[in-house]
């Protein structure tokens, strides 16, 4: 799962930072997600946004096309979730910058 999660960040445009492992999953696993590699991505639309769905449209998917996501396919298809957290880092500050080199 580790490998898995150093991935995803490749896989899928809409994660900006590093996935770290959190699942306590030891071991090798073999596993298939079935997704479309562009449904994530933005569509431009022409006209007003699409109206809420009513109680009727409960029952039926929520893209018409029937696409799914790598993010809904990692939770639907594996059960894992993908959240975003603060954690802290490592940083290089440089506090000052000098315009004329200095001889060693």
């Amino acid at each position: 799962m580790a490998q898995f999660a150093e991935q995803m960040q490749g896989l899928e445009s809409n994660i900006l930072y590093p996935v770290h492992d959190e699942t306590n999953i030891d071991g090798a696993w073999d596993f298939t997600l079935t997704y479309d590699a562009l449904a994530s991505l933005a569509v431009l639309r022409v006209g007003p946004p699409p109206a809420a769905p009513s109680d009727s449209a409960t029952a039926q998917a929520e893209d018409p096309s029937g696409s799914v996501s790598f993010l809904d396919a990692v939770q639907k298809q594996l059960g894992l979730k993908v959240e975003t957290r603060k954690r802290p880092e490592s940083v290089l500050v440089i506090d000052q910058m000098r315009e004329d080199p200095i001889d060693n």
